[in-house]
């Protein structure tokens, strides 16, 4: 260990693109492949693509193609789930609540 955890990001693209090689293996569909089944048709997202190595895996961390309008989607849909994380949460009465 070259730093005390929590101290210092190492962000690494080469764990991404294990993730990508992972699901594709797991699968039987590209990270592309999956993303658009499970991801890009829900939300009705057409335009996309995402760049592949020279093994035909997507590369994890980087090179996939969006619109900003695309972009916009995928931020309103993490502030839903970030703010229906925080409603959650409120809802959980506290260990001192009597029951």
């Amino acid at each position: 260990m070259t730093c005390i955890p929590g101290s210092q990001f190492n962000y690494s693209d080469g764990t991404t693109h294990l993730v990508s090689v992972v699901l594709t293996e797991a699968t039987g569909m590209t990270a592309l492949e999956f993303a658009a089944v499970n991801l890009f048709e829900p939300l009705g997202i057409e335009a996309y693509s995402w760049t592949a190595d020279n093994r035909g895996y997507n590369f994890g961390g980087v090179r996939l193609k969006i619109t900003p309008l695309t972009m916009l989607k995928f931020g309103q849909l993490s502030s839903f789930f970030l703010a229906w994380k925080w409603w959650l949460w409120h809802q959980i009465p506290s260990p001192a609540f009597p029951m």
